[in-house]
């Protein structure tokens, strides 16, 4: 019987899922119809290019220079520190591995920002210049991007090379 009951639970559930799921997806479509309705400027895709840029961030950090480098230098630090980790956890009790693991952690997380923030930055001063060079004030990630919208990609890559 109880078995019959999660069941008949699971479904209802499901049920309700569905329910839900419709309501918000009939709700997205009556918001996007009301903007495209209303919304002060024309809705053609040479609007939304002239207005909105998008980068392939992956590609970006990839040919950024210093990124490579940093990958490795992360990699080998984090080999050390796993192996300082195995080597003194033996002799420690819960609470001093939890403690242990934690400094490691930071130390980790700390060369990681010193190593990436100077290439979030360079990578930001790009996407910045190409964006006022092109005359477009948004640039979001290619991700987001489902239609329309100018890909500045290779021009980031370029700029932030130079």
């Amino acid at each position: 019987m109880a078995g019959l009951r999660f069941g008949a639970k699971t479904i209802r559930n499901k049920r309700k899922v569905d329910v839900i799921m419709k309501r918000i997806l009939l709700a997205a479509i009556t918001v996007m119809a009301f903007l495209g309705t209303f919304a002060g400027t024309p809705n053609t895709a040479g609007a939304a290019e002239a207005t909105v840029g998008y980068v392939n961030m992956d590609a970006v950090f990839e040919a950024c220079p210093g990124t490579n480098e940093a990958a490795v230098e992360l990699r080998q630090l984090q080999a050390t520190l796993q192996k300082q980790f195995e080597e003194e956890s033996p002799q420690l009790d819960d609470a001093g591995k939890t403690k242990l693991e934690q400094e490691l952690n930071a130390k980790l997380a700390k060369r990681q920002q010193e190593l990436m923030d100077p290439i979030q930055k360079r990578i930001s001063r790009a996407i910045r210049q190409v964006a006022q060079e092109k005359g477009i004030p948004q640039i979001v990630k290619a991700e987001v991007i489902l239609y329309g919208g100018k890909d500045l990609t290779k021009d980031v890559i370029t700029a932030v090379k130079a």
